[in-house]
């Protein structure tokens, strides 16, 4: 007995934005074009530098108080 396999078509792979991004609480919400993706990321972000800077002043402050 010979198997029969179904024939697979190989797409190309793509990636694409999601047109509607939802979440549990706060619904379906369309994404923002004006800004892009980028941009977004980098005013939400801080270097390595600041980060590091930022944890040793607070281990400091905590161990001031000891």
């Amino acid at each position: 007995m010979a198997k029969r396999y179904s024939t697979i078509e190989d797409k190309p792979h793509q990636l694409e934005e999601p047109a509607v991004a939802c979440g549990g609480i706060l619904g379906c919400v369309a994404p923002a074009t004006d800004v892009s993706s980028r941009e977004d990321v980098m005013a939400s972000t801080m270097s390595v530098d600041e980060y590091f800077d930022k944890l040793i002043e607070q281990v400091h402050q905590d161990y001031a108080h000891l």
